[in-house]
Order: C-alpha cells, then structure tokens, then sequence
C-alpha cells in the first residue's frame, strides 16, 4: 500500500495504541505529509498540573512552549536557522555538579569542560605570625570561571600592628583554594598606602600558597631583591587595593 494512511487505515485504531504501517505516512493537519509523522500546528503535552508544547515559529525555527494554562511564552528555541540554541525565557540550569559545556571539540575532553561560573563577596585578612591586626575596612569580591578566579579587595588598618612584627605576613580568605602545584605569584594590580619601603622601586607580590586559601605578601625592587613583608613595614592606617587572578584547584 503507498500514498496518504487515512484513519480507518491504522492499525489498532480502537486500542491504545496505534500503528503506522511500514513505509507510510501519518499526517496531522496536512493531507500532504512528508515525513513519517509530520504534524502542522502544535505539538501539546499535557498533564493535571500544566500544558506544555512544541512549535516551529514563522521562521521554521523549533520553539518550547510552558503553557501552564496560562500564557503562550517562548521558553527555548532549541535549533534556529543556523543550528543555535537560544533560551528567550529563563536560564540553562546544570543540576549536577561537575557538568557543563564542552567548548571548541567533537567528543567530551576533560580540558575542553566549562564546569563552573560563580561570583560572590569575600572577607580578606591580614596575617603574620604572633602579629595582630585590627581593621576599619576588609571587603572583597571575587569571580570564578573554570579554574581562573579573579579576586578584588580592599584591607585598611585602624592603627599600627601589635605582638611580634617582625615575621612574613600573608594575605588570607580568599574564596577559593589555590592549585595545589601552583608555586607561582598572582597577576596583581593594586596599591599600598602608608608602607615604609627601603626601596622606593619595591613593589608587595603575592605568591601562590600551593592548596591553600592564602598569598604571601613579597617585596620587589631593582635594589633590594626580593624580601617578605612585615608588620613593622606598615605603618599606622596602612592600606591595600589590589586586584590579583590565580588558578584554583581542579
């Protein structure tokens, strides 16, 4: 049998279930179908709670639609004319962690995985062994993409450090744990204000705690070196903003 199925045609029309005949073709609001099933209008699936649908759009474009019995909005097209997959109505929501995008290949590479988006705030400190600090000012903000984190923040001293000033201070709390094998500095950009410098050229770096939540705070100039920073260094009111981009753990 070729040509157009019609209702009396299909198999099991008085069951629950129903048959198109191998090679034929189902045709709903069209008398002309070109595909086993192909359907003209909306596609609705509906349960007690909601109605939800498939349409193409004027410009043959596959749009979601939640209903809900209420509106008719465009929730998702899921493949425009250009193969893209554009969301016009809410979020693309990944439920379980370490899932995401895999960017620029064919099959799933663990190197090519986008698994993590997030911002947020931060508290930073300063830190120095049997040193105490006391602040008018300790913000931070940070984002996340991948492994890149990049953090801002600002600290300012009430008043001069107190205890034992003479050992390695670190700059502590950021939001997320460092590489344990980064054994590097951070990108920083940032300036310190009431610092006593032996070096006019020397600049505070922060190096990478491999594993840790913390930098150590150096000092580097043509003159001097390298040196760590110390409580004794900061005078009273010392202050710090700086931004700095390091890589978190995997």
């Amino acid at each position: 049998m070729t040509g157009i199925v019609k209702t009396d045609q299909l198999q099991g029309a008085q069951s629950s279930t129903i048959t198109i005949p191998s090679g034929q073709k189902l045709g709903i609001g069209t008398s002309s179908p070109n595909t086993t099933v192909d359907i003209v209008g909306q596609l609705t699936f509906t349960n007690s709670a909601q109605r939800n649908s498939i349409t193409t759009d004027t410009n043959g474009d596959l749009v979601f639609h939640k209903n809900n019995y209420a509106n008719n909005t465009p929730y998702a097209k899921f493949v425009d004319d250009d193969g893209n997959l554009e969301v016009t109505n809410g979020n693309i929501l990944f439920s379980a962690a370490s899932k995401g995008i895999y960017l620029g290949v064919t099959s799933a590479t663990a190197a090519n995985l986008l698994d993590d988006y997030e911002e947020g705030t931060w508290t930073p400190a300063l830190q120095s062994t049997n040193a105490s600090f006391s602040y008018t000012t300790q913000s931070g903000e940070y984002v996340k993409v991948g492994r890149i984190v990049f953090v801002s923040f600002r600290v300012q001293l009430s008043g001069s450090p107190s205890g034992t000033t003479s050992n390695t201070t670190f700059l502590t709390g950021l939001p997320i744990a460092i590489d344990s094998t980064a054994h590097f500095g951070g990108t920083h950009i940032g300036h310190y204000f009431n610092l006593n410098k032996t070096d006019t050229d020397e600049e505070p770096v922060y190096q990478a705690q491999p594993g840790d939540t913390r930098f150590e705070i150096k000092m580097c100039g043509d003159l001097q070196g390298e040196s760590n920073l110390t409580p004794a260094q900061m005078q009273s009111n010392f202050q710090v903003r700086s931004s700095v981009t390091y890589l978190a753990g995997s």
